[in-house]
């Protein structure tokens, strides 16, 4: 029994129709069929589904990385939906995926989360009934990671340095800084924290140096890093003296001594090369503070680089070394010695240009004379040039320059000298050699060639031909008159040629050049037999005639004993090459004959013979090509008549291969003049040869033979059916075979087509291509192909379908609903026959018009399919969506793209504060974080007025969520806002920023002022101001380092320490003063430099007397005080000291040294020390002691009895000299002698016998 409802409606077929099918549908079905014989029936059981639906509510997660996070998709549905749960659009199923767990209610638990997990994740609940999703954000928080090692900084005492945080996380995390467990606040004078978390220390100091942690935090946990920072001190060298003199095979030590952290390395240097590289008399003593150089040599002169060095830097000081030596002569290469004495000759070449070199080496570099016969050589002589290096140049050398020529080289240690004897030689001569001599000789005649020479002395000749010497052999080639006539007996070709003879001595070279030619009578190659040629008629020959002799000879041509000069030549022949080519053009018959050719120079002539023959090619007669035309079957007949001689071979070819006879293909006649095809084939088809030939040419005539056969088309008795898309293109072909090619027709529906721009005859009627397809185009095709043998034809039946076209398909439509409105998507379809529409979200189908298929939850269509509306939208509901249209004739499709539309709001954790501090010029970071979908345009505001986003300063980052400035400038402090705006709405958050600035204090950066006092009773005012930053900056003072006590009665401090006053300033007031002001933004200084001035000062006393022996060195010190260092000057005798290379003043006037002092250089010295403050001076007085000198040459004096005799012992010794008399060993008694005032003359008057004998004087004072 049928309970008849509304909604039940059965069919005459059997079948029931449930509409708008409800779970109260469901249970078992019966169904009864009747008839006159009997009844059955047969029970069916149905079950109604719902569609799924996910009632999760939560879109939005968030953990820290490594901590399990779950994800609830809790659905309902009958049956109950399946869950798959992806991410960012990846198809994979995470189910599949390690690391992920689906729980049986849907949840989706990540066990161990990274960085890597963050993203969107879509849950997607389906059942037979339909399918629904939702789309959920996970956000990670990533805990500060940092490296376990201890990073090692160092920096230079004075640097900067900023030891970086290396400490990642999700987003910047507050640091903190330690210094050996210290807290380090940033506050500290010199130091800054960045918002970056980097540790920057201005100005290093020594105690800055030690172990440093920053420790970075944020909510996912924490994180430190640890370092350590090393403080070091560039070498700093004490300066010495900067020029140490030696002489030569000495010892020489130069001093080095430098400071500095850690302590410096020091190596020695000579012109970039390292002292440890020389080795041997090069040592570094005490540490390398000392080089040592044994055994002096004169190369060792030069600049020496002491350079200390250590990781913060280094210092270089230069040394100058001077080493000295006796002056000396280098030999004279050019000098032949004599073996008698020391003297060398020169013998210079008369009129030439001699230098003589005169070179002297010596420390000090020598001065250089030259002597001519013992007169000084002074330049004076315009031909005489004395060069800067001691060169003497004779600019032309004669006669009269012959004799003695002294060189002299001098320095303070010494002179030396060298003699050159001086004689001229003459270079050689020849007779007319200004010309080339040109001699002519006959074969195997002699011939003489004369080379007449003068010089002194006599020169040695030699004689060439080109590059090679003649040598004299007893027969052919002799040398004459001292080699001055080169004789050839018998001349030969080869001696043909240039030769030179060349006439030299001591003084130079003179030659002479001569040209021989050797004649020879002509020869013609070949001339012995008679040269038979041949030519082919109405073609050219060439007969060579090829001659050789000396000189070149001449050739005539003569012709049955006729002479053929030029001009009598008949028009077919030519003469070229000078006469040695006859060319006789386009051959006749009567052309041929007997030609003689005749070669002639001086020395006699030659002939040679040719004979001559003309030669006739092949010729087929009638035309060269015959065309022969046949029906299939039908016999072929071709003729080859030849004339030629000799008689010509014929061979006949087929397509230009050689034909291959075969029954039915044959010759009819001998020598195959004559070819016969009995029955013609279609292979028979082609082009016939024959080709005649002899020993002077070929032949051909051609037969072109052409057998044609009647249409056939394939499957000609069967019609087709085929169809084709409207508007597309489809092509009807007509494949005919045929000899030759038929020409083909088309008619549709029984008529002839008439061509159209739609319907196109393509390959000669084989194609029939109809474009663009229209309904009308739907008819019976028919192709016929006649030729001359017959014709066949063939139907062809063609239907047109219309492709599903969707309006606007190739546009991509966008829709933007806000959350929780409907919307609705549309599809106008239109096609034959009629199209199934099935609608795609995301590649996945959701609905169609198909039998059996159904609608995904949430979804409606209508109208066929061609609308898809949805009544809340969801974020689920996001997506690309696309609309199918299928028929026999094609597809259609549509995208459309729907993205649901969320108002933003900003994340409170995730922004910045409603307050934010930070320094001048140093990186400020805001942040705004905002969400929405779509995402928002983040907008900021400064002071309520739009930010000037052109500002190089200022970058705005990642969407606007980010605003960075690079340098915050005090001008950058106001109230930021950033507006967050998408379609959906507009929020906004406000910031406050505030700028700490660091101090400024005016002319920190001048050069250092100095404030100038005397010892009594002055101030010093040090003045450091104007001080500017904010807050407030502190201010200090320092001196050599060290805080200043201000308390102190000795200071006085006003305008809040921007004024120090030193009062009744001493000398031990002078110093470096440090003006420091410190805030929180950080410090800056100034330094000043206080000196306190001192009048000069001397030590020991005003005089002093200097006693030195003769040639020896008197030193004279300076050793002078006072503030500023005072200048030291010399005089001598109250006037400036004078130019003498023996007055020496050292170590910037400390010193004076008069080397070798002399008797001339006694009296008064006097050192004069002066600065602003005074001046004061020093006396020494010289004297010079001169030891006593007696002439070293004694005489027998012999007087008569009874007069007087004067012995004198006279010298000018300093100071005076005693004089002590004695005779024959024994001392004189002074009343028994008269002796000058100054004893140094004895005087014997009446001299008589006993006075005889041997007197000896002795003088001596404090020098000798």
């Amino acid at each position: 029994l049928i309970i008849q409802l509304p909604k039940l409606t059965p069919y005459d077929d059997g079948s029931l129709v449930i509409l708008q099918v409800a779970r109260s549908d469901a249970g078992q079905f019966t169904c009864t069929a009747r008839n006159p014989a009997g009844s059955d029936h047969g029970n069916i059981n149905l079950t109604v589904g719902m569609l799924p639906r996910i009632t999760t509510t939560d879109l939005v997660y968030n953990t820290v990385e490594h901590i399990p996070v779950s994800m609830q998709c809790v659905a309902t549905g009958n049956p109950l939906p399946d869950i798959v749960w992806r991410k960012d659009g990846d198809p994979r199923s995470l189910e599949q995926l390690s690391g992920y767990e689906v729980s049986g209610d849907g949840t989706l638990t990540i066990l161990d989360p990274n960085h890597d997990d963050e993203g969107r994740y879509s849950c997607m609940a389906s059942n037979p009934a339909g399918v629904d999703s939702i789309d959920v954000i996970l956000e990670i928080y990533l805990r500060p990671q940092s490296n376990d090692s201890i990073h090692e900084y160092i920096v230079t005492i004075g640097h900067s340095v900023t030891l970086v945080c290396d400490v990642s996380g999700s987003d910047p995390p507050p640091y903190e800084w330690l210094k050996e467990g210290e807290t380090v606040s940033g506050d500290e004078v010199g130091l800054v924290i960045s918002s970056a978390g980097s540790l920057t220390l201005a100005s290093a100091a020594l105690d800055d140096a030690g172990s440093y942690k920053c420790v970075a935090t944020n909510i996912a946990g924490s994180a430190e890093n640890n370092m350590r920072l090393t403080v070091q001190v560039p070498p700093s060298i004490r300066r010495g003296p900067s020029l140490i003199k030696v002489l030569k095979s000495e010892t020489a030590s130069l001093q080095c001594h430098a400071t500095g952290l850690p302590t410096p390395t020091i190596t020695w240097s000579r012109e970039d090369v390292l002292i440890d590289e020389l080795g041997g008399r090069f040592s570094v003593l005490t540490g390398s503070s000392e080089l040592r150089i044994r055994n002096t040599e004169l190369t060792d002169d030069g600049q020496y680089f002491c350079t200390a060095m250590n990781p913060a830097g280094s210092d270089s000081s230069a040394i100058m070394l001077d080493v000295q030596s006796h002056p000396t002569l280098n030999p004279l290469d050019i000098c032949i010695p004599s073996i008698a004495n020391n003297n060398c000759t020169v013998t210079p070449i008369e009129l030439g240009r001699l230098s003589l070199p005169c070179n002297a080496s010596g420390d000090p570099k020598p001065t250089i004379r030259w002597y001519y016969n013992g007169a000084e050589l002074t330049g004076a002589d315009p031909n005489v040039d004395i060069d800067t290096d001691g060169t003497l140049t004779l600019y032309v050398v004669t006669a009269d320059n012959n004799g003695e020529y002294v060189c002299e080289a001098e320095n303070e240690r010494g002179i030396i000298r060298k003699f050159i004897r001086l004689d001229v030689y003459v270079p050689p001569a020849i007779r007319d050699n200004d010309a080339v001599s040109v001699q002519t000789v006959i074969v195997d005649d002699s011939v003489d060639m004369h080379c007449y020479a003068d010089g002194i002395p006599f020169p040695v000749i030699r004689w060439y031909t080109g590059v090679n010497e003649v040598i004299p052999d007893d027969e052919r080639v002799q040398f004459v008159n001292r080699n001055q006539t080169l004789r050839i007996n018998s001349a030969l070709v080869s001696d043909t040629g240039s030769y030179k003879c060349i006439a030299i001595n001591v003084a130079g070279d003179a030659s002479k050049d001569f040209d021989l030619d050797v004649h020879v009578p002509p020869t013609i190659r070949g001339s012995g037999d008679v040269t038979k040629v041949s030519v082919v008629l109405n073609n050219d020959i060439t007969m060579e005639c090829n001659v050789e002799g000396i000189p070149t000879p001449t050739i005539e041509w003569r012709k049955g004993g006729q002479i053929s000069a030029v001009y009598l030549l008949p028009p077919s022949m030519q003469l070229v090459k000078q006469n040695v080519e006859l060319t006789v053009s386009n051959a006749l018959e009567s052309d041929a004959g007997r030609y003689q050719c005749v070669a002639d120079n001086t020395a006699g002539n030659a002939t040679k013979d040719f004979l001559l023959d003309v030669y006739l090619p092949p010729s087929i007669g009638g035309e060269s090509v015959v065309n022969i035309t046949v029906v299939e079957n039908t016999p072929v007949t071709m003729l080859c008549e030849v004339d030629a001689f000799p008689p010509p071979a014929i061979t006949w070819f087929k397509n230009a291969r050689p034909l291959l006879l075969h029954p039915g293909v044959r010759f009819i006649t001998e020598g195959g003049r004559f070819l016969l095809i009995d029955s013609s084939e279609v292979e028979d088809d082609g082009r016939y040869t024959c080709s005649a030939s002899n020993t002077v040419g070929v032949d051909d005539k051609h037969y072109q033979v052409n057998v044609r056969v009647p249409p056939s088309i394939q499957d000609s008795d069967i019609a087709q059916d085929l169809w084709v898309a409207e508007g597309h293109n489809i092509s009807l072909t007509c494949d005919a075979d045929a000899i030759p090619a038929p020409t083909i027709e088309w008619l549709v529906n029984g008529v002839p087509l008439t061509p159209n721009p739609r319907a196109l005859v393509q390959s000669g009627g084989r194609t029939l291509l109809v474009s663009n397809a229209r309904g009308e185009d739907a008819a019976v095709y028919s192709c016929v192909a006649t030729n001359v043998a017959g014709s066949s034809s063939r139907d062809i039946r063609l239907d047109v379908y219309f492709t599903p076209t969707i309006a606007d398909s190739d546009v991509t439509d966008n829709l933007y609903p806000d959350k929780g409105r409907p919307f609705r998507l549309s599809c106008p379809i239109t096609g034959y026959p009629r199209p199934q529409i099935e609608w795609y979200k995301d590649g996945f189908r959701i609905a169609s018009t198909s039998p059996g298929s159904s609608v995904a939850a949430s979804y409606e269509l209508s109208e066929g399919g061609q609308y898809l509306t949805v009544g809340a939208a969801q974020l689920r509901h996001t997506g690309g969506y696309s609309c199918r249209a299928t028929n026999e004739a094609g597809e259609d499709a549509k995208k459309i793209n729907v993205k649901v539309r969320v108002p933003p709001s900003i994340n409170e954790e995730g922004s910045s504060p409603s307050d934010v501090t930070t320094h001048v010029n140093s990186p400020t970071l805001l942040r705004c974080s905002a969400y929405g979908i779509p995402s928002p345009t983040i907008q900021w505001l400064k002071d309520g007025e739009p930010l000037d986003i052109d500002n190089e300063n200022v970058m705005i980052q990642f969407g606007g969520r980010y605003l960075r400035i690079f340098n915050t400038y005090l001008s950058d402090e106001g109230a930021y806002t950033c507006i967050a705006t998408n379609p959906a709405g507009e929020t906004s958050r406000n910031i406050n920023l505030h700028v700490n600035v660091p101090p400024v204090i005016e002319g920190s950066n001048d050069i250092y002022p100095k404030a100038i006092g005397v010892p009594t009773n002055h101030t010093i005012s040090l003045t450091c101001c104007p001080v500017t930053g904010s807050p407030t900056p502190v201010i200090t003072w320092f001196k050599n380092g060290q805080a200043v006590d201000l308390d102190s009665d000795k200071f006085d401090v006003q305008q809040e320490g921007q004024i120090l006053s030193i009062l009744s300033s001493e000398v031990s007031d002078a110093g470096h003063y440090d003006c420091r002001a410190k805030n929180k933004a950080g410090d800056d200084n100034k330094v000043f430099v206080a000196n306190v001035r001192v009048p000069p000062t001397i030590s020991g006393p005003a005089r002093e007397r200097r006693i030195a022996f003769q040639n020896t060195a008197v030193v004279m010190l300076c050793d002078a005080y006072g503030v500023p260092a005072p200048s030291l000057t010399w005089l001598r005798n109250g006037s400036p000291l004078p130019n003498n290379p023996r007055y020496q003043v050292l170590s910037n006037g400390r010193l004076m040294i008069i080397a070798s002092v002399q008797q001339s250089d006694d009296g008064e010295f006097a050192c004069v020390a002066s600065n602003v403050v005074g001046e004061t001076d020093k006396t020494y007085e010289v004297v010079t002691y001169v030891a006593p000198t007696l002439p070293t040459t004694s005489g027998d004096i012999t007087v008569d009895i009874g007069e007087t005799v004067s012995l004198s012992c006279e010298n000018s010794a300093v100071p005076t000299p005693s004089v002590k008399w004695s005779k024959n060993g024994n001392n004189l008694n002074d009343e028994l002698i008269t002796l000058s005032e100054d004893s140094q003359i004895l005087v014997i008057s009446d001299a008589q016998e006993e006075d005889v004998g041997r007197y000896l004087c002795v003088v001596s004072n404090d020098a000798g």
